[in-house]
């Protein structure tokens, strides 16, 4: 899976390009393990993503503290990888499950966050 974040000034950075050392970066400053980080779950998550993409793309990683969350509800994109079977999207692996999409005026898939039912649920 593939994170693609666009930046204010209209650049994207793809998660894919992250070096491990990126990965191990945000590892530590998550306390999250790589395979299960989800930009739309935490904060922190989503922070530490930009923080690098500002610091591969040149700018000040300390900006990122200066963003709005409209900004970062919007410069968020996933991408499932090439390889997955087509059936699969939309299931557990998929982070965006139970999201609606919109179109954005950059063209590429946008979300938003929508109700989801507990898995525990006794209903």
């Amino acid at each position: 899976m593939t994170w693609i974040m666009s930046l204010p000034d209209g650049g994207t950075v793809e998660s894919d390009d992250f070096l491990l050392s990126d990965l191990e970066t945000i590892e530590k400053e998550t306390g999250e393990y790589w395979s299960t980080m989800n930009v739309l779950r935490t904060a922190k998550v989503a922070r530490a993503f930009l923080r690098v993409a500002y610091q591969r793309t040149g700018r000040d990683p300390a900006d990122v503290d200066l963003l709005t969350m409209k900004f970062l509800k919007s410069c968020f994109d996933f991408r499932a990888d090439d390889e997955a079977p087509a059936e699969a999207e939309g299931t557990a692996a998929d982070p965006t499950k139970g999201r609606t999409s919109r179109s954005s005026s950059g063209g590429a898939r946008r979300s938003t966050s929508g109700p989801r039912p507990s898995a525990g649920s006794n209903d």
